[in-house]
Formats: C-alpha cells, structure tokens, sequence
C-alpha cells in the first residue's frame, strides 16, 4: 500500500545532533508524521541500554536521483551516531575488496501496512469487517488495527460500515431490544444488530 521500501539503510554516517537522515534509494513516499528507527552501530558506555532512536518524520522527504539517496527530515535531533561508511576496502589485504558498514533504517509507524479493501467494481457493494459477540454478551469480541486501510469497503446509505462492532458489551441488551422489535416479539423488528462503533471506509 505504501509504494516504498519499508526499510533500507544510511548513505552516510548521522551524528549526534543531526535533524536529516540521508538513507539509501528511494523512500520519498515515507509519509510525513511516520516513525523511523535508527539501528545502533556503537557500543555504549556503560553497556546498560541500547543506541536504537526511534524518532518522527517532520516534512517531506526528498529523493535525488543523482545520488540515489533521500533526505529523511526529523522532528527531533538524533542522540547518538549511526555509522555508515566502508570499514575496509582494497588497500588492507582483507578477504573481500571493501566491506560496508551503514545502519539500517525501518519506518515502522505512520503508515498503512495492511490494505482491506473489496472485490466488488461498484463501490456501493463494499465488504464489511465485522467484530462481534453473542446476543446475551457472554462473548465478547475484540480487535487490535494500527495502520490498516480500508479501501472500498462499506455498504451504501450506512447499510453497514467498513468496520462494524456488533453485540459488544454493553450493547447487548440493547441489540435485544431491537430483535424483539415494536411489539415485543423475539425477531418482529428484523435481524437484532446493535453497531456500538463504526469506521467509515476511505
């Protein structure tokens, strides 16, 4: 869904203070507002914690085609250096010709990575997600979504939402109520539903 990379790496070494990360290829389609953690590449002293910075995209990040390269902008000053650099080449004898060392770099925020959307060509037949329990409340259903799209989803004139929270807590004995309909006979008011929640689709 994003159209990039959700990883790659530093093109060059960040140092601590630094507001843009220069990261390998192409990730200009990282959103604004994203998170990006920064793997660590020193060894801290004393060793009691981690260099890793987690830290939020602030404007547009741009892609040079020249270098191959884009410039990550930062809410906030990174704490400490992330390396990025050839540690041996050619000249010291080693095994391989050069060997690189660059800290990789993830956005893992800020983002749709899970895509929900409908088979259907007409948009006014868009799927629903629903998340239920039973009509007397004894089970619950629940559900956990960070950064997923709902693309096309949903039934025309609120006939349903993308997502639908059905018989949930405290909205049993409402359901109840509408089962039974006007006149007070189990199923005289049509399907018992009680929707305590909806999301509209995008």
């Amino acid at each position: 869904p994003l159209g990039a990379p959700l990883w790659s790496r530093l093109a060059a070494t960040a140092a601590a203070g630094d507001v843009v990360l220069t990261v390998a290829g192409d990730v200009s389609a990282w959103p604004d507002g994203g998170l990006v953690s920064v793997a660590p590449t020193e060894y801290p002293q004393p060793p009691a914690t981690t260099e890793l910075e987690t830290l939020r995209i602030s404007g547009a990040c741009t892609f040079d085609p020249a270098t191959g390269t884009t410039a990550v902008p930062l809410a906030a000053p990174l704490s400490h250096r992330h390396f990025a650099a050839a540690v041996t080449d050619a000249a010291d004898g080693g095994h391989w010709p050069r060997l690189d060392l660059a800290a990789p770099v993830a956005l893992v925020g800020g983002f749709a990575n899970v895509r929900v959307r409908t088979g259907e060509a007409a948009t006014e037949h868009g799927g629903v997600v629903t998340v239920g329990g039973s009509l007397d409340g004894a089970w619950v259903g629940s559900a956990n979504l960070t950064d997923v799209e709902f693309s096309r989803m949903g039934k025309f004139a609120f006939q349903h939402p993308a997502l639908h929270f059905n018989y949930l807590g405290a909205s049993a004995d409402l359901a109840l109520q509408r089962g039974r309909g006007a006149g007070g006979a189990p199923g005289g008011g049509g399907a018992a539903t009680a929707t305590s929640s909806a999301v509209p689709s995008r």
